[in-house]
C-alpha cells in the first residue's frame, strides 16, 4: 500500500471514529446522561480533580453549582488548557457536553482563584 493510500485510510478511520464518538455523545444526551470524555488525558485530569477536591467524577460532569464542584470543574479546565493545549470547545465536550463559553468562564474564575486561593493554586500547578 502506498503512503498516500495509507494516509487516506487513516483519515477515513479518524473520521469514522469521530462520527462514532458523536453518536455516543448524542445517545448520552438523549438519555439525560453526561457525555463521557473522549480523551484519556481529560479523564485522568478529572480523576485527579475528584481526589483533590473530594468530589466524584459524576459530580464534576453533573450540573450542580455548589462552590466545591465549580472549583473542581474550573481546575479541570485550567489544567487541561495548560497541559494539553485543548481548546474550550474540546474541553467542554469532554466535561459533559458543556458550551465553550462555560469553559471560558471557568478559566477566568480559575485565574482569579489561582491569585487568591493558595490551595486552588497548588491543586492546579501542573
Amino acid at each position: 500500500m502506498s503512503a498516500l493510500a495509507q494516509q487516506i485510510a487513516v483519515d477515513r478511520v479518524n473520521v469514522l471514529e469521530a462520527q462514532v464518538a458523536q453518536l455516543k455523545a448524542t445517545a448520552h444526551i438523549n438519555a439525560g446522561l453526561p457525555v463521557p470524555p473522549r480523551s484519556g488525558r481529560m479523564s485522568a485530569i478529572m480523576e485527579s480533580a475528584s481526589l483533590l477536591f473530594k468530589v466524584s467524577r459524576a459530580e464534576i460532569l453533573g450540573e450542580s453549582r455548589r462552590r466545591r464542584l465549580v472549583k473542581a470543574r474550573a481546575a479541570c479546565a485550567w489544567v487541561a488548557t495548560v497541559t494539553s493545549g485543548y481548546g474550550s470547545t474540546r474541553i467542554g465536550r469532554d466535561m459533559g457536553g458543556r458550551d465553550h463559553s462555560t469553559i471560558l468562564n471557568q478559566l477566568a474564575r480559575a485565574e482569579e482563584w489561582r491569585e487568591t486561593d493558595d490551595n486552588f493554586r497548588q491543586a492546579t500547578d501542573a
